[in-house]
């Protein structure tokens, strides 16, 4: 039995697709991280580069439609 693939389709979570763009001549962990947009996020070090995931979650999240809420995969303590 086949499965209608517009079904297969509604199952899927809304995903975000991010690019990071890594500069190779610094020391530290730099470069520039592109959302679905195609907006860049410029980050240096490893918690500027959590931020700029954050904020590309946050922009796509907010472009959502309505009643499309999100679902967390976490368990209640």
């Amino acid at each position: 039995m086949a499965t209608d693939p517009a079904t297969i389709d509604a199952m899927e979570p809304p995903r975000l697709r991010l690019t990071f763009e890594f500069d190779l001549d610094t020391d530290s962990v730099s470069g520039l991280l592109r959302g679905g947009a195609g907006d860049g996020e410029p980050f240096s070090g490893w918690m500027a580069l959590t931020r700029a995931i954050e904020l590309q979650l946050a922009a796509a999240r907010s472009t959502r439609p309505a009643g499309d809420e999100p679902t967390s995969t976490r368990e209640a303590p």
